[in-house]
């Protein structure tokens, strides 16, 4: 058994096991998970020349208030029916950890909570408003509207985003693909983009996910004008004889305070984190600390600890410390000044992880 990172000559074989392992489609929806501009961020396993594992992963960063995270989307983990069950793949995420760690990237996040991602660190955290709404038949009459996406609208949609002030980082050509790849419809599911217009001007998009043979919709990714987003919740709806909406924000989002009429519930990322070098993690979100608890220093780090001074007093976090504190708002330590830390900068905001990033 030999394991390495992926040739360009291997990629399609890459792509083989992932589509019998998931679904058709995959090579089309993951067009930069699976791009040759990216192979060296495929781990494979090959049993002489039969690619039989892989574990991949697309390097970003995300941009929260004073702060760029640099993150690895682990997607399109995957073993041979006839060779699991022996640790291979866990491998692979160790092999993928390394490579990240030499490019400086300290937080992983992986589509999926199953066993062998626990097993490797990452758990299901984070702090997100989950809103629902249903199909109201007195609709409210407003002077927005909805246009479907055309391939024209593409700058004024990546302008929209870039705007965002909680978002992945995009280039103009990730903007593309992504839009791209995660819009390629599946058997169940259809990715339908919209264009939100005040008058003559857009002010925002929308991308769903309708469910064929469900009477949901979900709001896969929005970005512009939130009183306008809200308000044509309802155009959706009776657009697709829907009876109900769901759309996830992080709880500083400002379409909260256009949603207030709304009920929420608070729900993870619903995707596993892992800090995978928590010396490189701090250090970029020092200054998103800062901003709002000044009297903070970070003395030592390693991988896999970190010393920081607060306010005098001194803490040491390991990983599992670390992510419960950042992404959960929680400590097991009780000193007043590392109280109100935590509860002055966590959890920390993220962009929803099933956006058109999600791989």
């Amino acid at each position: 058994m030999e394991y390495k990172q992926a040739s360009i000559k291997e990629i399609e074989k890459v792509v083989q096991l992932s589509v019998a392992t998931f679904k058709p489609n995959m090579k089309e929806q993951f067009r930069l998970l699976f791009s040759n501009q990216n192979v060296k961020h495929m781990m494979i396993a090959k049993d002489q020349d039969k690619v039989i594992s892989e574990v991949n992963y697309y390097p970003s960063t995300i941009i929260i208030p004073h702060a760029k995270i640099k993150v690895a989307s682990i997607g399109s983990v995957c073993t041979n029916q006839h060779y699991r069950g022996q640790g291979i793949a866990s491998r692979l995420l160790i092999l993928a950890e390394e490579q990240m760690i030499k490019e400086n990237i300290g937080l992983a996040i992986i589509s999926g909570d199953l066993g062998i991602y626990e097993r490797f660190g990452a758990r299901d955290v984070g702090s997100m408003h989950l809103y629902k709404s249903h199909r109201d038949h007195q609709h409210i009459k407003h002077h927005y509207r909805l246009k479907p996406y055309e391939p024209s609208d593409l700058e004024v949609m990546f302008k929209l985003y870039s705007k965002e002030v909680i978002r992945y980082q995009r280039s103009r050509y990730e903007f593309q693909e992504l839009l791209l790849g995660q819009t390629y419809p599946d058997t169940y599911c259809q990715y339908p983009i919209y264009m939100v217009y005040d008058h003559e001007i857009p002010v925002a998009y929308v991308i769903l996910s309708v469910y064929v043979e469900d009477d949901l919709i979900k709001i896969k990714e929005f970005a512009g004008d939130r009183k306008a987003l809200v308000s044509i919740i309802q155009d959706v709806l009776h657009l697709y004889h829907k009876t109900k909406i769901t759309w996830v924000v992080p709880p500083k989002d400002f379409i909260n305070e256009h949603s207030k009429h709304l009920s929420h519930s608070k729900i993870t990322q619903r995707a596993t984190l892992k800090i995978t070098h928590v010396g490189y993690f701090f250090e970029s979100i020092i200054f998103y600390i800062r901003h709002l608890f000044p009297g903070v220093d970070i003395i030592e780090s390693t991988q896999t600890d970190i010393k920081l001074k607060i306010e005098g007093h001194l803490i040491v976090l390991n990983q599992e410390d670390a992510l419960n504190m950042v992404f959960n708002g929680k400590t097991k330590l009780r000193n007043r000044q590392v109280l109100r830390f935590v509860r002055s900068c966590f959890p920390i905001p993220l962009p929803w992880s099933h956006n058109l990033n999600y791989q």
